[in-house]
């Protein structure tokens, strides 16, 4: 049904005698409009800064997967002589060796909160000294639960004494998370 204001003749003779002009309400409908440079500008700044993180995210997968290949490599591969690869490590392997000396007591390490299997431990990690080099070695003697319990010590297997002889990959130490007390090696 269409309904007719019989007044709109009346109400614009009227409003034409006042004087004002009535504008039409703009349409609900939202007009774009056009993006200013610095916009745009940012935008293609921000795609190629993250384009560039998922590159980089990409080398260090591929490095790590070369860093686990590497080792893998080593623990199969034929031992070496220690004091030639002591002289000069070879940055591009990690070689197998064979050393022979004595742990030095009260000198070992705890890579402290090490995640197995989702439970919570330490890493021991004790002294070498290897025969006929001033040098000492750290040899990393496995992983042991400990929960932190108050004024509880983890239980560490007891060191080997005298002479003895290893045989296993020669690394870096991996430094991040080591605190170490004091003990200037």
């Amino acid at each position: 049904k269409v309904v007719h204001d019989h007044d709109q003749k009346q109400d614009d003779d009227e409003l034409g005698r006042h004087g004002e002009i009535i504008t039409p309400m703009p349409a609900t409908s939202r007009r774009w409009q056009r993006a200013s440079w610095f916009a745009i500008a940012l935008t293609v700044g921000g795609v190629l800064l993250f384009v560039r993180l998922g590159e980089w995210q990409l080398d260090r997968a591929r490095d790590a997967q070369e860093l686990l290949a590497a080792f893998d490599t080593a623990q199969r591969a034929a031992l070496e002589d220690f004091s030639a690869v002591a002289a000069a490590p070879p940055p591009a392997r990690f070689p197998h060796v064979r050393v022979s000396g004595h742990f030095v007591g009260q000198r070992g390490y705890l890579r402290d909160e090490q995640v197995r299997d989702g439970k919570v431990g330490v890493e021991v990690i004790d002294v070498f000294a290897v025969d006929g080099i001033a040098a000492l070695l750290l040899v990393d003697r496995g992983w042991i639960e400990w929960t932190r319990a108050a004024d509880a010590k983890p239980v560490l297997p007891p060191l080997p004494e005298g002479e003895v002889s290893l045989a296993g990959v020669y690394a870096p130490f991996p430094g991040s998370g080591m605190r170490v007390g004091g003990n200037a090696l």
